[in-house]
């Protein structure tokens, strides 16, 4: 371990280091910048080095260290560098927020799923969180600190015609959050799902038109900023581990918007 956070940073993250998969933009992005304006360094990781280097251009005009690293988190091995870069860098992991997602083919039957889309849907939502959760786990155990927030979607709890392929792959790693939140109850550290609202990212709107085109329709809300569901998650990283340790903590709970009303009121800008 050769690096450390910098002692440069002001805010509620201040001394902290985030690992961010799916930080160059959208939620991901405004994640990675909130977080940079509460004093976190951070790790910045995406398949694009011009969305990551931006955002590490941004966090670092708020006085920060940030390593932009580009990785697909279909591949173990780069989800491995990611993880040895941030450690060289910081020599420390105090969060994780994963938010990188596979859709796969959408209004497909589950029976009319290739296997290579099959393939591919499981390697990024179930396979990386677990290899994530494999490298960074011990990691934070020794440190004696650290939080998991695990992106995903309720898809995985219900039936949804056409999105087989992905909600099986959601529910299964709805499960493997549950699971690792289950055994590492008791310690300081902590596993959680997050389930984002409605947001107006590149995202969705490919995930919208890829619906319409395929004739099938969904019920969209009206979508939220990616920096107002970024509240959601910079809101859950600083509760006690006890507090999210193996819960769901969704945008569209009643009490998780009462939470959210009273943490965010009378704060100026981000924090």
């Amino acid at each position: 371990m050769s690096g450390r956070p910098s002692d440069t940073g002001q805010g509620p993250f201040a001394g902290q280091v985030a690992l961010i998969y799916g930080g160059g933009r959208g939620i991901g992005a405004a994640c990675a910048i909130g977080l940079a304006e509460g004093g976190a360094d951070i790790s910045v990781v995406s398949r694009t080095f011009g969305e990551v280097q931006r955002v590490c251009g941004v966090a670092q005009g708020r006085g920060v260290q940030a390593e932009a690293i580009v990785a697909d988190l279909g591949d173990p091995d780069q989800i491995m560098h990611s993880v040895a870069r941030t450690m060289e860098r910081f020599g420390r992991i105090d969060l994780v927020i994963n938010l990188v997602a596979d859709t796969g083919p959408l209004n497909v039957a589950t029976w009319e799923v290739s296997e290579a889309d099959w393939r591919s849907m499981l390697a990024v939502n179930v396979s990386a969180p677990c290899a994530i959760a494999r490298l960074v786990v011990p990691i934070m155990l020794q440190q004696a600190r650290g939080k998991l927030l695990f992106a995903t979607s309720p898809f995985g709890d219900r039936v949804t015609p056409g999105m087989g392929g992905y909600g099986c792959s959601r529910a299964a790693v709805n499960h493997l959050v549950l699971q690792l939140g289950a055994e590492l109850q008791g310690s300081i550290v902590a596993a959680c799902l997050v389930y984002p609202g409605i947001t107006d990212t590149p995202g969705l709107r490919s995930f919208r038109e890829r619906h319409h085109a395929g004739g099938a329709s969904l019920p969209f809300a009206s979508a939220v900023h990616p920096e107002n569901m970024a509240r959601l998650f910079l809101w859950a990283a600083l509760q006690p581990p006890d507090a999210i340790n193996g819960a769901v903590i969704a945008w569209n709970d009643p009490q998780v918007q009462a939470a959210l009303r009273v943490f965010w009121s009378g704060r100026p800008g981000r924090w």
